[in-house]
């Protein structure tokens, strides 16, 4: 599981993906890499939850010819088919794949979010695989547990989210809810290793890591107990 979210604040938006990847059944973190691939005609990058898939790298160089947003968002139903069909090729399971992006929108002058992929029903979206715009910040289904490090106004509004306090917040929020990766099988915590940024503006694109958690490879996350349950 990979936790993507944006977030758009006036002239600057910011990219947010932990970079743990586990085996599905045992929750055991396998590695670790990034969950972004820029777009290179315009400041523009798409977070990725299935990047550790060979098959999704061919599909997403589709995104590669995108030369500004409208573009883009055209393009992301197209680089999920490509992905799909190779999928196929290799077998079932067929894995499902979203993708949030990022992109700089000239015409508006301000970052634009996009979001598409399977499973999207459950964010209020019609139908997988239609992109659509996000209203200034997307976390997934992550949205109401985080809902209160928002101080009871929007993500949109500086003052009541940190760029990189408030996604520290975020992130170590859903790291704490066990996740059942395997129908009815056990649950797991599926997000960590690194917690990865992309800033973006007009100008361009800027990579940093905002946190590491120290988990190890070859072991499952373990989360410290609460105070109150320790004592």
């Amino acid at each position: 599981m990979t936790m993507i979210s944006a977030v758009a604040q006036g002239e600057r938006g910011y990219l947010y993906a932990d970079t743990g990847l586990f085996d599905s059944t045992s929750g055991k973190l396998i590695g670790t890499e990034t969950k972004f691939r820029r777009c290179f005609r315009f400041p523009a990058a798409v977070g990725v939850t299935m990047s550790g898939r060979p098959q999704a790298s061919t599909a997403l160089k589709v995104l590669n010819e995108a030369r500004n947003a409208d573009e883009l968002l055209y393009k992301l139903p197209i680089a999920i088919a490509q992905f799909k069909l190779q999928s196929r090729r290799l077998g079932p399971p067929t894995p499902y794949m979203q993708l949030v992006a990022l992109a700089w929108g000239a015409k508006q002058h301000r970052p634009r979010i996009f979001v598409c992929g399977d499973g999207l029903q459950n964010f209020g979206i019609m139908r997988d695989d239609e992109p659509c715009e996000a209203p200034g910040y997307w976390f997934g289904s992550a949205t109401d547990e985080i809902a209160k490090h928002w101080a009871g106004g929007s993500p949109t509004d500086p003052a009541c989210f940190h760029p990189v306090h408030g996604a520290q917040a975020v992130y170590d929020t859903a790291r704490a809810v066990p996740f059942p990766m395997m129908g009815d099988g056990p649950v797991h915590h599926f997000i960590g290793g690194q917690l990865q940024a992309i800033e973006l503006s007009a100008s361009g694109l800027e990579a940093f890591q905002l946190h590491d958690w120290g988990d190890r490879i070859g072991d499952a996350i373990t989360l410290p107990e609460p105070l109150e349950a320790a004592s």
